[in-house]
């Protein structure tokens, strides 16, 4: 599920601020910004937030990182999250199991978008449903392999997984090492984005599909999801 950066807050004048509790590689940015005031997540401006439902766009990788540890407390303090549990951004393999989904007799081991091999129209926001903006999530219920909404198509999706440094030359994470500091949240490397998004093709929006931001990047098509971690068995 994508998440608003302004509902907690409307609901609760008194919330935290999510540049409060942000990770310290990003902390001297949000100051920069002016992020430790409310003023800076609630943009009466922006018409994307007031389209109730819809993904959290326009959103930097730093913002995302924010965003999930104000929510890990801020459900901690209210006994909706157990301590041992973290509210983050989903890595690249989280994300990519989640669309692919688990194999199932008669399909394909690797999926090549989240319903299956071959492409379905109308079942995903991309260039093809003509839509020309973010729609609602869940709007497209058909296009998922495990009930996990818009894994393709309506807007790219921030991962955790670091890109490298280099736009065109991505960083050789394989075979998987839990212990190679791809999900290490400093450093100023590119980080992953997923998922394509509503002006796109749908070959750029399979499964497999990737390309790496600056963390400082943002637009009215990248947004992200959060996910919920066990800090006793992570996932990388």
């Amino acid at each position: 599920m994508c998440w608003r950066f302004a509902r907690d807050s409307r609901a609760d004048p008194s919330a935290d601020s999510p540049a409060n509790l942000a990770e310290e590689a990003a902390v001297a940015w949000w100051r920069s910004r002016g992020a430790a005031r409310l003023e800076y997540w609630l943009d009466a401006d922006r018409a994307e937030d007031r389209l109730p439902g819809h993904p959290a766009i326009r959103t930097s990788w730093f913002e995302a990182m924010a965003f999930c540890r104000w929510l890990t407390l801020r459900w901690q303090r209210a006994e909706l999250l157990a301590l041992d549990l973290d509210i983050r951004l989903p890595t690249e393999v989280l994300w990519e199991r989640a669309a692919r989904g688990p194999q199932r007799p008669g399909q394909p081991a690797h999926r090549r978008w989240p319903w299956g091999d071959e492409w379905c129209v109308g079942i995903a926001n991309t260039s093809e449903a003509g839509l020309g903006t973010t729609t609602a999530v869940g709007l497209f219920p058909d296009g998922s392999a495990e009930k996990v909404r818009d894994l393709a198509g309506n807007c790219w999706e921030w991962t955790a997984t670091r890109w490298g440094a280099d736009c065109g030359n991505p960083a050789n994470y394989w075979p998987l090492d839990p212990g190679d500091g791809r999900n290490d949240p400093g450093g100023e490397d590119l980080r992953i984005i997923r998922g394509g998004t509503y002006f796109l093709a749908p070959r750029d929006c399979r499964c497999a599909y990737r390309f790496g931001l600056i963390p400082l990047d943002w637009t009215i098509n990248l947004g992200f999801r959060v996910s919920r971690v066990s800090l006793a068995n992570p996932v990388f």
